[in-house]
């Protein structure tokens, strides 16, 4: 099959223009209507073709750019990355009574939250009270409708307003918490 003279691919037999295609015949370009095109692919009848010799010569250029980029000591800009944005990276929009809040959490911290999430009720308040970041905090509350998950929250705020733990309700667990 040649690239250049056949425009798709038949996936499911069918008619186009009198002539019956079996599935994998090549199908040239001007067998398919321009205004049928989309419905045919989506149909899952035919699929375009690629073109082997336009994706070499692209290849080829690309090559061409990285061996000149190579030469001439041009990098990627990769300092976005290495700097705090790789730190920060996901923006997670929650939807809060004042409007739209737009959290920048890493990775971890978004893991950190989904597995608080999974826990029962209990366990996921014991591990709120060791969360130091505010994201997490405000991530777990706008996603958890237990109470105790959100009374859990309220206190771990409190105490990282105060800067340090509540003198008031300190247990063994707790006086541990703030050497995270």
């Amino acid at each position: 099959m040649n690239g250049n003279s056949y425009g798709y691919i038949c996936k499911k037999a069918c008619v186009l223009g009198g002539v019956a295609y079996s599935e994998g015949d090549a199908i040239p370009a001007e067998a398919v209507l321009p205004s049928r095109e989309k419905v045919l692919i989506k149909q899952g009848l035919i699929v375009p073709a690629v073109n082997v010799d336009v994706l070499l010569e692209e290849n080829n250029f690309l090559r061409a750019k990285v061996a000149e980029l190579q030469k001439t000591g041009g990098e990627a800009p990769e300092s976005p990355r290495n700097d705090e944005k790789e730190q920060k990276g996901i923006i997670i929009p929650i939807t809060a009574k004042g409007g739209l809040i737009e959290l920048e959490m890493t990775p971890e911290d978004i893991v950190k939250a989904i597995a608080t999430l999974q826990l029962n009720a209990e366990e996921a308040a014991k591990e709120v009270g060791a969360i130091d970041k505010e994201e997490i905090l405000i991530l777990i509350d706008a996603l958890d409708y237990r109470k105790t998950v959100k009374t859990a929250i309220l206190e771990r705020v409190a105490q990282m307003e105060t800067g340090g733990e509540e003198e008031q309700g300190d247990t063994e667990e707790d006086k541990g918490q703030g050497d995270a």
